[in-house]
């Protein structure tokens, strides 16, 4: 009888054992629609830059600690800054200045203006980049399907969510939200997996209509009316309707950069004619175009 009940009592804990193993996530698999690594990120320290100069203005991206600023001018308890011909406004308590009269970013830890971002080592984040773009190269030709975030059909944001997610980055779904989740840039600074936005590519006079990511030597790859395809951006079409550049990938080593001064001359692709044509509310947000269709 004693024999009996240590037998139950095993093949009890044997039956635990089982359901906890059994409950464990199985191991991702490194096949083109799975997250291929695993890394480790940590925080990286950035402001936000909004369209208008309060608190409620829609933000248009970040800027890291440390990067050197072209101020314009400055609106309440906001200066205005030039961000890559990118007109916007930064939070007077994130900038500073240096011993020689230049503003630069110097985020305020505890500032409602003050996010983190994740960052990578630089190895984990050169085999991100490599992921993202073999994984957008293998959905060449998968139709446009307006609202699709699948290979059976992307749109524009859409295609940079699954390609992103799907490489061991989290994305969010929105165009606005992944402008706000990454740094601005300068064109000439474009890496592989870098995002790429353009205005106004629907005809509806959109501030940001359409994104894609930049896969190196000058080319693009996005979902556009054709589907899933690689471009140049140096063709007439993206020349004209290019907004701004944007960096998702960060490493966790800080790079300072620097914003160019504005020339005194400004064509209609400038910043001001940028800044002339958002649509802004009286609360200081700004309609962004999500559909893109060209």
């Amino acid at each position: 009888m004693i024999m009996f009940k240590g037998l139950r009592r095993l093949t009890a804990c044997l039956l635990v054992l089982c359901v906890l193993m059994a409950a464990l996530p199985a191991p991702a698999r490194a096949d083109s629609g799975d997250t291929q690594t695993t890394v480790q990120t940590v925080g990286h320290t950035v402001c936000y830059v909004r369209y208008g100069a309060n608190p409620y203005a829609t933000i248009i991206g970040c800027l890291e600690d440390g990067t050197k600023l072209t101020v314009l001018g400055k609106v309440n308890n906001y200066y205005r800054i030039d961000c890559f011909d990118l007109i916007g406004y930064i939070a007077a308590e994130q900038v500073q200045q240096d011993e020689n009269g230049d503003f630069f970013v110097s985020c305020a830890a505890e500032s409602s203006e003050t996010t983190s971002l994740p960052a990578y080592s630089a190895t984990d984040a050169l085999q991100l980049k490599g992921q993202i773009r073999d994984l957008a190269m293998q959905q060449i030709g998968v139709p446009y399907v307006s609202g699709g975030t699948t290979p059976y059909g992307f749109d524009c944001s859409g295609f940079t969510q699954y390609v992103f997610n799907n490489s061991g980055h989290a994305m969010n779904r929105s165009l606005y939200i992944q402008m706000q989740d990454s740094i601005i840039i300068a064109k000439e600074d474009l890496q592989c997996g870098d995002l790429i936005i353009f205005e106004n590519t629907t005809g509806w006079g959109h501030f940001a209509s359409h994104i894609g990511i930049y896969i190196g030597n000058g080319q693009l790859i996005h979902a556009g009316s054709h589907g899933i395809a690689v471009v140049g951006l140096e063709e007439a079409y993206y020349t004209y309707h290019y907004m701004c550049a944007r960096r998702v990938i960060l490493t966790d080593l800080s790079q300072e950069t620097v914003i160019p001064a504005i020339g005194i001359n400004q064509n209609i692709n400038s910043s001001y004619w940028r800044e002339s044509s958002q649509t802004e509310t009286e609360s200081g947000g700004l309609f962004l175009g999500f559909t893109c269709i060209f």
